[in-house]
C-alpha cells in the first residue's frame, strides 16, 4: 500500500502547480489512477508480499452477500482471479471518460 500511495505522490510531485481548478483536477485524476493501477497490480499477486521469512501474503478482493443477520451466505472472489485487473481498469476508465 505504501507503494501505491508513493506512486501516485509522485506523479503529483512532478507536475507542475496548477493555475486552475481544470489543471489541479487533471493532476489530481492522474495521481488517483496510478493509486488504482497499482492497487489493481497488488490485488493480482504482482508483487511478491510476505509475511515473516517463510510465509507469504495475498491480497483479495471479494464481494460478500450476507443475509439480514449479518451472516455471509455468498462469497465471490475478484481477486486473484484470472481477470487482468490493471488492463480492465484503464479500460473502465477509458469508458467513463468517454461518456
Amino acid at each position: 500500500m505504501m507503494h501505491c500511495r508513493a506512486e501516485a505522490l509522485k506523479k503529483v510531485a512532478s507536475s507542475s502547480a496548477p493555475a486552475t481548478k481544470a489543471e489541479l483536477d487533471a493532476v489530481v485524476a492522474d495521481a488517483v489512477d496510478t493509486a488504482l493501477h497499482n492497487v489493481a497490480d497488488l490485488l493480482e499477486g504482482f508483487w511478491i508480499t510476505h509475511a515473516g521469512a517463510k510465509h507469504r501474503t495475498e491480497f483479495a478482493l471479494a464481494v460478500r452477500v450476507k443475509d439480514e443477520e449479518g451472516k455471509i451466505i455468498e462469497r465471490i472472489d475478484v481477486s486473484p482471479c484470472l481477470v487482468d485487473l490493471p488492463i480492465g481498469y484503464w479500460s473502465w476508465k477509458d469508458n467513463f471518460e468517454g461518456s
